[in-house]
Parts: structure tokens; C-alpha cells; sequence
């Protein structure tokens, strides 16, 4: 398990976001561009993790960020903005990333290679 993140050491902002990059360099995925401001109309909104050209948008959520239903109900809505947008967002939680790297990194490898087929 990841110690405490210190904010500002590195160009993630969490821990979790952190353990996302560690995850993709272990399995040989593509890194990330992190804490991107992606526009949709009307406003845009920072993302955990992007890959931009193939559209797709990773959020880590912890348990203490997400505790409200409000927190709960933006993040949904903040999802379908971004999915009408023509952007791709799957989330990992504490658990998966933690308990569960090696789905996490099956999953993106077959998200990003879905993304280089369509293209």
C-alpha cells in the first residue's frame, strides 16, 4: 500500500492517482496525462487521468472525497457531461486499485485497444 501522499511531490494529487501511474507502468500501458481540464460546452471540468487521443478518462475515487450524496450525484452528472462530450470515463475505486491491479490493468489495456480499433 501507497504511504501518505505528499501534495505538490509529484505530478499526481493523491495517492490513488499515484497508484493508477503505478499500475500502468507495471503493465505496460501508455502513462496518462493527469489533472487535465477537459472543456465540454458551457464549462470543463479537471480529470484524474486522460488519454487524450483515445478519448478516454479515468477517475480514482476515494471514500473520502465521495461521502455525500452531492458529491455523489455531481459526479454522475459530471460523467454523462463529459460522455456527451464524446469522452469515455471509467472509475476506480480505493479497493480495485489496491486489492485488484491487475483488473484494473486489464481493463485499461482493453479500453485503449478498443479505442485504437475504432480508429
Amino acid at each position: 500500500m501507497l504511504g501518505e501522499h505528499d501534495p505538490g511531490s509529484t505530478i499526481t494529487e493523491s495517492e490513488l492517482e499515484e497508484l493508477l501511474l503505478a499500475i500502468c507502468r507495471t503493465a505496460g500501458l501508455p502513462t496518462p496525462e493527469v489533472n487535465v481540464w477537459v472543456p465540454v460546452p458551457g464549462e470543463q471540468f479537471k480529470v484524474d487521468s486522460l488519454w487524450r487521443r483515445e478519448r478516454l478518462i479515468v477517475e480514482t475515487d476515494g471514500r473520502d472525497v465521495h461521502t455525500t450524496r452531492r458529491a455523489f450525484e455531481r459526479d454522475r452528472e459530471r460523467d454523462q457531461r463529459l460522455m456527451l462530450a464524446g469522452w469515455r470515463v471509467v472509475r476506480f475505486t480505493w479497493r480495485q486499485l489496491t486489492r485488484e491491479p491487475e483488473r484494473v490493468a486489464a481493463t485499461l489495456r482493453a479500453l485503449l485497444a478498443q479505442a485504437d480499433a475504432a480508429a
